[in-house]
């Protein structure tokens, strides 16, 4: 049985983005904007069966695929190519090739407990990604949050002081 790709995907890491951009000859001023983005990719799949969408400010982007048929794919979230893209099973990896105007292009995904991991390549550029299920990430802050209030709670019970309003003094 293939991984399980579902869920929602927050970029938490994002390295070596703008040089991938440079070998696929983007502009100065997309790259600029691009590199700075923070992304959230949105997967759904059905066996080998993937809708995917990578979102952001800039620009959203999306696009179905099934294992193991290539199809053409118009890439419009970064240099708007069309390209031949296959995507096949390696164990529990997704590996993407991308034929087309350059050579060496297209990406890997797989999940290592709460992260995805992505590398996009283009020419001998390498761009590694990772992002953090949403769930795992709201999980976190809620820990956050809860250490917080209870810390600011057993500060108000040691300390009476702390319960006055600062502004009208003691």
């Amino acid at each position: 049985m293939p991984a399980d790709y579902n869920g929602r995907w927050e970029m938490v890491t994002n390295e070596n983005f703008e040089e991938v951009m440079k070998a696929l000859d983007i502009d100065f001023a997309t790259r600029k904007i691009a590199s700075h983005l923070h992304q959230t990719k949105v997967i759904v799949q059905k066996g080998d069966k993937f809708e995917t969408q990578t979102l952001s400010t800039f620009r959203n982007y999306e696009v179905n695929f099934t294992i193991g048929e290539e199809f053409e794919e118009q890439t419009k979230a970064l240099d708007n190519r069309k390209v031949m893209t296959l995507v096949t099973w390696d164990g529990d990896k997704l590996v993407c090739v991308q034929r087309g105007e350059k050579a060496n292009r297209g990406w890997k995904q797989w999940i290592e407990g709460d992260l995805l991991h992505l590398e996009i390549t283009a020419l001998d550029k390498v761009c590694k990604r990772a992002l953090q299920a949403l769930a795992t990430l709201l999980h976190l802050l809620f820990q956050v949050h809860h250490l917080f209030c209870h810390h600011s709670l057993v500060e108000v019970s040691q300390n009476p002081k702390s319960r006055q309003n600062p502004r009208r003094g003691p």
